[in-house]
């Protein structure tokens, strides 16, 4: 009956709810249940809300179903709230849980506000009709939801028109499901009094669908809470701060910078991971959806390593001084003319530097994927040499000491896409036959040899698009 109602992320999911209820684990998805369906789908968190003393069954379950723990920036880290990424074989979806080990309300940046509850949570939870996991009967969900708005308000980063507005819709579809003696019993396991009049304000509520309704309800209850608790949500920490305007000045500079973490890193570690084939293979397409994958949840950039390489971090490409070179204007056309060869001695240097700052990433947990790789085994194309005609001259010595020096950082992967001249120049029928053959002829004798270990992985290119993409994120997600 389960898979009657999921479609993307259908199996994984389906899996962790089986499992975890084998384990007999007490668990909850614990918020947003009117989104449920999304979150299955890896559209949306799943929010778990586990007793601690389940953690290591927890844990267990997740290295049985290959997910990986995953490390937030220090601006989202929470305590007793925990990260796990997983990957749907069947659909190539990331799911993201949210694991929470005791109730975490975040207001900004960091600070956050305890809800001492979990014991009573538990106690009033029910099955979702629909996916068959448990969640907190709609009573509970509307009243910790009604208080997680008051908390949220507390802080003046966020807009509360805008918070409210996007809830707004969630809370009415909780309490049209709610009763409301079942409401009063909710806020009676909470230590809280109900309104005497909390049948009419529902329906109130449900009838005019007046924000201010909602929120004079969402003020009665909050009132009644522990100093303990409204102090905590009107505390705003300097570090919080800190990273708010960070963050907002980061906007400015980062195209100046170095790409800078900014989402998950797997705990397993980083990667760098390049795409390499002839033209018509995919390359630069795959790239930039591998890289919009992986971007959804787990800190990524964009390394084009061709003619004018640069970093793309976030969608914001970042400064490169070769574009200065590659632009179409009078000055950037007769500058390159006049430095001749030295024009390829910096493009190399360029890659060089790039493959260290993609190693930096990778050794700091982030993933970098390289649209092209230089190698040294052809001349001439396919990112090789240029100038190698005179193997002893200046230029020539120079060339190569940047192209070791770029082999030497290494990448941990990289794909070679296998595709025939037919199907590449049948995708790309501007380029010459002669020069897209000789190009996949010479990708399959590249090695790829540097001085760190690198796996290569051949991809059958001549496949249709969608199942080049599934296969080479089956790849990466069983090497991170």
């Amino acid at each position: 009956m389960l898979a009657a109602h999921l479609t993307q992320g259908l199996q994984l999911s389906t899996y962790l709810l089986e499992r975890l209820q084998q384990k007999k684990i007490i668990f909850a998805h614990w918020k947003g249940n009117v989104h449920l369906l999304e979150s299955l789908e890896g559209k949306t968190d799943i929010e778990l809300l586990l007793r601690p003393k389940d953690r290591e069954d927890f844990e267990a379950t997740m290295a049985e179903l290959n997910f990986k723990k995953a490390e937030s920036a220090p601006w989202n880290r929470y305590p007793k709230v925990e990260d796990w990424l997983g990957f749907d074989e069947e659909t190539g979806a990331l799911l993201h849980l949210h694991t929470h080990y005791a109730l975490i309300v975040s207001t900004s940046y960091g600070d956050y506000v305890p809800l001492p509850w979990e014991e009573q949570f538990f106690n009033h939870l029910t099955t979702d009709e629909a996916t068959g996991w448990p969640i907190p009967e709609p009573a509970m969900e509307s009243l910790i939801l009604l208080i997680r708005l008051q908390i949220k308000g507390q802080n003046p980063a966020y807009k509360l028109h805008e918070v409210h507005q996007e809830k707004k819709q969630e809370l009415l579809v909780l309490l049209s499901k709610t009763e409301a003696d079942r409401f009063a019993a909710c806020c009676a396991a909470l230590q809280l009094q109900a309104p005497v009049d909390v049948a009419e304000r529902i329906s109130l509520i449900l009838t005019k669908e007046r924000l201010g309704d909602i929120m004079a309800l969402s003020d009665f209850i909050y009132r009644q809470l522990p100093e303990s608790i409204k102090s905590a949500a009107s505390h705003h920490s300097p570090r919080a701060l800190y990273y708010k305007y960070y963050l907002k000045t980061l906007k400015h500079y980062k195209p100046l910078v170095k790409p800078i973490r900014l989402k998950k890193r797997v705990e397993t570690g980083g990667r760098v991971i390049a795409l390499v084939g002839s033209d018509g293979s995919g390359k630069s397409t795959l790239s930039q959806d591998i890289t919009s994958w992986l971007t959804y949840k787990i800190d990524t950039h964009y390394f084009y390593m061709g003619k004018l390489p640069f970093i793309k971090s976030y969608q914001t490409r970042l400064f490169s001084y070769t574009d200065l070179l590659g632009s179409r204007n009078l000055l950037a056309r007769v500058s390159k003319k006049l430095i001749g060869n030295l024009y390829h001695i910096l493009i190399i240097r360029q890659k060089a530097g790039m493959l260290k700052q993609a190693r930096e990433l990778r050794n700091g947990g982030s993933i970098a994927i390289c649209d092209r790789y230089p190698q040294q085994e052809v001349f001439g194309y396919n990112d090789g040499p240029r100038l190698q005609d005179t193997p002893q001259s200046t230029f020539a010595r120079l060339e190569m000491k940047y192209f070791e020096q770029a082999l030497q950082t290494g990448a941990d992967i990289i794909f070679r896409l296998i595709v025939s001249p037919e199907t590449a120049h049948q995708r790309k029928p501007e380029h010459n036959f002669e020069d897209i053959r000789r190009k996949c002829e010479s990708i399959k004798s590249m090695r790829f040899q540097s001085a760190s270990p690198v796996t290569v992985v051949d991809v059958d290119a001549d496949a249709p698009y969608e199942e080049v993409l599934l296969q080479l994120k089956r790849h990466i997600w069983r090497r991170l």
